[in-house]
């Protein structure tokens, strides 16, 4: 038993990521968000009960400014076709949304599967990141990619075999993006950069690769349980030296005593 706690601690000590209830989530009211016009109050409504019943706050929100979100822990993005998804958004309010992030600010993309690669959807070249998609979208199965914690959270471990429209065919060429799911043909689906992509304090971006993965109509256990965990995730920063220092001592200790024993 003593065993068993020495290597949870230590499992601990070298995880620097951690879940966050009663989170400020900001989400846009103005028309070129909330793809085919779903609302919280509408299609989504069991998105929105699933994280206000977790501790969460849902803010709608006017305008991307500086000014507008500030205070929140997590923006919801998802992109309206009619308005041309990706191109809507201005590069004043892109770089909003990047100083948002950098700054610590957890961002949840969404948008229609197939307008990730149309000829006027450049957002993950603006933002300067290597993922491209694939205008020829496979939707076979999908399997986990490295262990995440959005894919083995604390609200549940979630099947990507079961997971309802994640598909979205990326091909990644930059180290700092990862996919929380592989296709079955090797290439990538649900691109993320995680904690720290864009400076020290940055925090992750995930990017959902279809409008319905979050409508009441598909919304089974495994989509429940891949929004929770991704709107809760964020990283909490390292320990400092002094901390670290401490806890050495404490594993230290513990390791004298089970010799001693």
């Amino acid at each position: 038993m003593k065993q068993l706690r020495f290597g949870a601690l230590a499992i601990a000590l070298g995880c620097a990521v951690a879940a966050h209830a009663g989170r400020n989530i900001g989400y846009f009211t103005d028309a070129r968000f909330g793809a085919y016009g779903y609302t919280f109050s509408s299609e989504l409504s069991g998105l929105g009960a699933a994280l206000t019943g977790d501790g969460h706050t849902l803010n709608g929100l006017s305008t991307i400014s500086s000014s507008s979100i500030a205070g929140m822990d997590v923006l919801y993005v998802p992109l309206e076709p009619a308005y041309q998804g990706q191109s809507s958004i201005t590069n004043a309010e892109l770089a909003d949304l990047m100083a948002f992030n950098a700054a610590g600010g957890e961002i949840v993309w969404q948008l229609e599967n197939g307008l990730w690669n149309s000829s006027d959807n450049d957002l993950w070249s603006r933002m300067g990141l290597g993922i491209t998609q694939s205008s020829n979208i496979d939707g076979g199965q999908l399997l986990a990619d490295d262990p995440h914690p959005v894919m083995n959270g604390p609200h549940g471990v979630v099947n990507p075999w079961d997971v309802s429209y994640a598909i979205g065919e990326t091909f990644i060429s930059d180290s700092r993006v990862d996919s929380l799911m592989k296709m079955r043909d090797g290439s990538s689906a649900l691109p993320f950069v995680d904690c720290g992509w864009n400076g020290a304090g940055s925090a992750s971006m995930f990017f959902l690769m279809d409008v319905n993965g979050f409508e009441n109509a598909v919304f089974d256990p495994n989509n429940v349980n891949l929004a929770r965990n991704m709107f809760e995730y964020n990283c909490d920063p390292v320990p400092e030296p002094a901390t670290m220092a401490a806890l050495g001592l404490g594993l230290a200790a513990m390791v004298r005593r089970r010799r001693k024993a």
